[in-house]
C-alpha cells in the first residue's frame, strides 16, 4: 500500500525528503501498478478484518490482501509474517 510505504519510510528514517522521493518514484514508475480500493474492495477488507481476529492484521493489511486476491497476486513485499496465514508468500526484498 502506497500510504504504508511512504509512512513507514518517514517513520523509520525520520527523513521527510526521502519519503517524498519514495512516493515520487512510485508514482512515476513504469513498472509499479497502483491498485485502488473501490467500494467492493473496501467492503471485502472490512469483512476480512472482522473475521480474522486471530491474525494481527491491520485494516491496511486486509485491504492489501483483498486487492492482491482480486488481481491474482500471490507474492507480497512485507515485513509482517501475518500474510502467510492468508496463504500469501511474503517477500522481504525485491
Amino acid at each position: 500500500m502506497l500510504d504504508e510505504a511512504i509512512t513507514t519510510c518517514r517513520a523509520r528514517t525520520g527523513n521527510h525528503k526521502l519519503s517524498v522521493e519514495l512516493g515520487t518514484d512510485i508514482f512515476d514508475s513504469k513498472t509499479v501498478v497502483l491498485l485502488k480500493v473501490d467500494a467492493d474492495a473496501l467492503k471485502g477488507s472490512w469483512e476480512l478484518y472482522k473475521q480474522r481476529a486471530e491474525i494481527d492484521l491491520s485494516f491496511t493489511d486486509c485491504s492489501t490482501a483483498v486487492l492482491a486476491r482480486t488481481h491474482g497476486v500471490s507474492d507480497i513485499f512485507t515485513y509482517d509474517d501475518d500474510f502467510n496465514a492468508l496463504r500469501f508468500h511474503g517477500l522481504r526484498s525485491v
